[in-house]
């Protein structure tokens, strides 16, 4: 994450795949692309200096000097992405602030004189003529007005998009103020400040009074002088490490000189404490905790990516760095990594002893069974191994260690006892309910499939032998395959599937009936027939197969390096994972280090699909959103490596990984074939997903009130057969006439509706599919999902940058369908729709 670049990162903010800083060393404003790591000047010279003059408007750039670290007055110290794409920033002790044009490259000062002002000075005039005093944090709300923490003066205040008017929306006042209104609260230096993207509520980091404060939104969704103010973190004296108050009510515990807060998307509310340190969350049930991190460098900034990850900036003279967290919202704990078999020593050891002892020689693949345990196709051991988790022992289940010759010794897997047979490279593993293991093994020479009875202990081959294609339609032992590498049951443990890799097809094998089918692919190489029959379909780069949630079967392209899947009640086949640079990554619109392959897949839970990246020693998660993934790095830094155990997942190195498992508990095993050893990296609960509906074309009124229409039942569809306990109806959305504009949507386009019984409210915006070839992007254009209360609900959505782009070089009106559903538990979804044309 953006080291060695000598800089003070003093103001952080997330834009899609970019990562803003504020260099508070170089006076600069840089840009991090999170896809590669590169970092881009986006302004101010990058050498210390003063600023050139107070001029209304100048080039960015090596045409402008900001004011750096150790000169006359402080650097860039807090910074902001407007909803244009603009970046906001603050520079100088005297608090002007800057808004960078990222079209032009135009660099203009928007508020301030450059002379310092501890009292707030210029309240109801233009900000231009606005007195400010080292502002440290800021923000822009759905409507383009600019927050701004002024903290000699201990206000925060608001800049009027329209009018450029500057006034105080909070601070100023003598008291503390809590349950009062805003204007009339006293703020003591605050810091960073934070929107809560559900509410609109605005979080206040008051690093002198030693407190986290919440302004609530108005009706309006905007934060003003007489909203209410409250306290949600800290007592008001600083914290000792005895006296933090984790796991009791945030109002009733203490901090100790808050600098820095974020709003997870979840309402928890991240806090960096500058003085002792720390980080901590306010979870979402109000209690606090401090979150497991080594001790941190003077944190100043913290910024959101996605739904779990956290930037801090650290600024201490020994620690100046940007730092990524993983974080389980609900708990405040860390995403972490940590080995549950194998000791990292190639070779063979271990039998009813500690997993964590054994030696295992390049592990290929790591199943889940039934009852819990995992089993492991211990490739260059020849042999297939069993973890007990809840004991911790390993036990070997097939194989001598001795490898089978040829395909006609007789021997190796002929009805012989499970621990005598010798196999050749086992590349899968999969396990009925009554302890029935098969175990997949394959080389140049052999590829066939043998059945262990738990009850006999022998192994007897079922399928396959010497390589080739052969067998369709008859008994499972005269099929043949070609280096098959990948085997699943499915649930009732009746059929058998089987990649047979270099045959290009899916095989399946009916237990009951001892017969063998191609299920998909023709046997030519290729990715053509999605949304067709899969027998049809050619198939390419096919290294494993696994069972989804719902029963289909989940085939990777390592070519492509895509997932499709088989609908086995249909014989479909579709693009389940688009290809390598359609998907959008870490709830943005850039690349986080895309996968470089994918061997292996698993489906963690509904719409969140593991994907094993062997060649670039990571793993993945794609996410679905409509009908496209966010794709967010799970395990491993990229680089081949072992770095150490029970480490943050994100930090802590894998060497080719070849296979993923998901346990009961939703967490991930990870066949880290290089290290020797498997990786268990223990994720937060994924929470029920919201239903993705197909968007219908409806009429939309043509009102210019933004107020949506009452709540009325919608389109409905069960959530389950019985009786719904609550009833969740949902409003057509509209938009201000004003806004239905194409530079709107780029902007973001502010949709309402409103809600009743609801809990999580989804909205998208869509094209046809003609419109969408011609704009070159997916019929999905923006999604958002948050957490909703009864009334009117606004939202804002904006699409990622790559269709920003395409919307941009388009100058034709567009036709767009907004899409809303509403949920609750217990509930039908209640869905409903609205289409308008937007003007070019």
């Amino acid at each position: 994450m953006a080291t060695g670049l000598g800089l003070v990162p003093s103001a952080l903010a997330v834009d899609g795949g970019e990562l803003i800083v504020g260099d508070q060393q170089n006076g600069a404003i840089r840009s991090v692309t999170l896809s590669t790591g590169g970092v881009t000047t986006l302004a101010g010279t990058g050498a210390a200096g003063s600023s050139a003059a107070n001029t209304t408007s100048e080039r960015a750039g090596v045409l402008t000097q900001l004011p750096g670290y150790g000169a006359s007055v402080a650097g860039p110290l807090a910074v902001a992405v407007a909803a244009d794409g603009d970046v906001v920033f603050s520079v100088g002790s005297g608090g002007t602030l800057r808004r960078l044009d990222r079209t032009t490259g135009t660099l203009t000062r928007i508020a301030g004189t450059g002379a310092f002002s501890s009292t707030g000075a210029g309240d109801g005039g233009p900000a231009l003529q606005a007195g400010l005093s080292l502002v440290r944090g800021l923000a822009v709300d759905a409507d383009g007005a600019i927050l701004l923490a002024d903290g000699g003066a201990g206000k925060i205040r608001r800049i009027d998009p329209a009018t450029n008017v500057i006034t105080t929306v909070a601070g100023g006042g003598s008291s503390v103020g809590d349950g009062g209104a805003a204007g009339g609260a006293r703020l003591s230096d605050p810091r960073q400040i934070a929107l809560d993207p559900g509410t609109g509520d605005l979080l206040v980091a008051e690093f002198g009074g030693h407190r986290v404060r919440r302004v609530a939104a108005g009706a309006d969704g905007r934060v003003g002088a007489t909203d209410t103010i409250t306290t949600i973190a800290g007592d008001g004296t600083a914290a000792t490490a005895d006296t933090l108050g984790d796991g009791g009510p945030a109002s009733a515990a203490r901090l100790n000189a808050p600098s820095a807060v974020a709003v997870l998307p979840n309402g928890a509310v991240a806090i960096a404490e500058a003085a002792s340190n720390r980080l901590r969350l306010v979870r979402p049930d109000a209690t606090i905790t401090t979150v497991p991190t080594a001790a941190l460098g003077t944190p100043a900034a913290l910024a959101v990516r996605g739904a779990d990850r956290l930037f801090v900036a650290e600024t201490s003279a020994t620690t100046r760095r940007v730092q990524e967290l993983t974080i389980d919202p609900a708990t405040g704990a860390l995403t972490t990594m940590r080995t549950v078999a194998g000791n990292g020593s190639n070779g063979f050891s271990g039998h009813t002893t500690p997993a964590v002892e054994a030696q295992l020689a390049d592990p290929r693949a790591i199943t889940v069974a039934p009852d819990g345990s995992y089993y492991i196709a211990d490739n260059a051991n020849a042999r297939v191994r069993r973890v007990d988790p809840a004991t911790g022992k390993i036990t070997t289940v097939i194989g001598s260690g001795m490898t089978c010759p040829n395909p006609t010794d007789t021997t190796c897997v002929e009805n012989v006892p499970a621990l005598e047979a010798k196999l050749t490279r086992p590349w899968d593993v999969a396990v009925a309910a009554d302890g029935t293991v098969y175990v997949l093994e394959s080389n140049a020479l052999i590829s066939r499939i043998s059945r262990f009875d738990p009850r006999t202990g022998r192994l007897v081959r079922l399928a396959g032998g010497a390589i080739g294609f052969a067998g369709d339609g008859g008994p499972a032992r005269d099929a043949r395959f070609n280096e098959a590498q990948g085997i699943v049951l499915d649930a009732a443990g009746r059929y058998l599937y089987v990649a047979d890799t270099n045959n290009r097809r899916v095989r399946r094998i009916d237990l009951q009936q001892d017969s063998v089918t191609t299920i998909a692919g023709t046997g030519v190489l290729g990715a053509t027939g999605n949304g067709g029959p899969a027998a049809a379909a050619t198939l390419q780069g096919l290294l494993g197969i696994s069972l989804g949630l719902d029963g289909d079967l989940l085939v990777p392209d390592n070519t492509a390096r895509s997932v499709r899947r088989i609908d086995l009640a249909t014989g479909g086949i579709d693009e389940e994972v688009e290809a390598l640079g359609e998907h959008e990554h870490d709830h943005g619109s850039e690349a986080d280090a895309e996968p470089q392959s994918i061997v292996r897949v698993a489906e963690r839970a509904v719409g969140h699909i593991v994907l094993v990246d062997g060649t670039g020693h990571a793993v993945y998660e794609a996410e679905r959103h409509g009908d496209h993934h966010h794709v967010n790095r799970i395990a491993g830094t990229g680089t081949r490596d072992f770095t150490g155990e029970s480490g943050r997942s994100l930090t802590t190195a894998l060497a080719a990984p070849y296979d993923a498992a998901i346990t009961p508990a939703g967490h991930v095993l990870i066949a880290d074939g290089g290290n020797n050893r498997i990786r268990l990296v223990e994720l937060a609960p994924v929470e029920e997903p919201t239903p993705t509906p197909t968007p219908t074309a409806e009429a939309t009124p043509d009102a210019d009130t933004p107020q949506p229409a009452a709540p009325e039942p919608a389109e409905r569809r069960p959530a389950s057969p019985a009786a719904p306990a609550v009833r969740v109806t949902v409003g057509k959305p509209t938009v201000k006439r004003a806004d239905r504009r194409v530079a709107r949507l780029r902007a973001g386009l502010t949709v309402r509706t409103a809600v009743h019984g609801a809990t999580r409210l989804r909205a998208e915006i869509r094209v046809s599919a003609a419109t969408a070839k011609r704009l070159r992007t997916r019929t999905r254009l923006a999604v958002l999902t948050r957490s909703v209360a009864d009334g009117t609900v606004s939202l804002r959505l904006r699409p990622g940058a790559a269709v920003r782009e395409r919307l941009a070089q388009s100058r034709r009106n567009l036709r767009v369908t907004i899409r809303v559903v509403a949920t609750a538990p217990g509930a039908e979804e209640a869905v409903t729709s609205a289409t308008l044309s937007l003007r070019g």
